[in-house]
């Protein structure tokens, strides 16, 4: 699942789509082949896209071509589908969860998760710093991000039965396992979802940092080097190197793991 980022800068926005991705070629295949290598595997990139302003076009069909690659790197028998969906209100997202749209969670029972995603104590923040409003069916406005706070009601509502016993839930949300506050028995959300839905809970008590997302300067001076060892009758042509070097950000997407602050 990934959420949206707050961030004024459109590149940015990617980030949590990103990680998303780059999870699916690094986990959710080795799962497929090893964990549920008996099953039908259906991995679904799940976006939060409550604002119609947010993610635009462009984007959605840049994270569609990652999945179409990733189709192609991995085929897979035991793989059904690699897919994205995108869900608009909580409700939409939790009717996901529990009835797997058009694969029944009778037989696609949920076997892991990773969750995108801003977050505070007691809550994950699926449309963090969203400004739009709309009605809220009583003739008032409402801001788009107080409707996307998941807290204890939302995971109360995702059904047991939707998750295969063995399943995961990873939350890469700021503080999930920090104490919610005015919580009587001082525990976190995280603690909740897992005693809800009886499955482990792999969460962050203090702040997740993506800042290397799309490289750090070590990343960065590779590309360098890369560019001046394999072309070196280009050494004075720093516009076709600089072109290389993107080319190679794009194609690497996301380059490293989520840190911890």
């Amino acid at each position: 699942m990934a959420a949206n980022i707050y961030d004024k800068g459109k590149v940015n926005r990617l980030v949590f789509p990103a990680q998303a991705i780059r999870i699916i070629r690094k986990q959710y295949i080795l799962l497929a082949k090893n964990k549920y290598k008996d099953y039908d595997v259906v991995i679904t990139l799940l976006l939060m896209n409550a604002s119609p302003s947010y993610y635009t076009s462009q984007q959605v069909t840049a994270i569609k071509k990652s999945i179409e690659k990733i189709k192609k790197d991995y085929p897979l028998s035991q793989i059904k589908e690699i897919r994205l969906c995108t869900v608009k209100t909580m409700a939409e997202l939790t009717n996901y969860v529990n009835t797997g749209n058009r694969y029944a969670r009778q037989i696609y029972q949920i076997g892991h998760i990773d969750l995108f995603a801003h977050g505070h104590n007691g809550d994950i923040s699926l449309g963090y710093n969203l400004k739009d409003e709309v009605d809220n069916g009583n003739g008032r406005k409402i801001d788009v991000e107080s409707m996307f706070f998941a807290t204890k009601a939302t995971f109360s509502q995702w059904s047991v039965k939707a998750f295969h016993e063995t399943a995961e839930f990873y939350t890469w949300a700021c503080r999930t396992g920090a104490p919610i506050e005015g919580d009587a028995k001082n525990r976190s959300l995280g603690y909740y979802i897992a005693c809800h839905l009886e499955i482990p809970v792999y969460e962050f008590v203090r702040r997740s940092d993506y800042v290397n997302t799309w490289g750090n300067d070590k990343d960065r001076s590779y590309l360098r080097l890369r560019c001046w060892r394999f072309l070196p009758d280009l050494v004075q042509d720093i516009e076709k190197c600089n072109r290389l070097r993107v080319e190679d950000e794009k194609r690497s997407m996301a380059m490293n793991d989520i840190g911890a602050v």
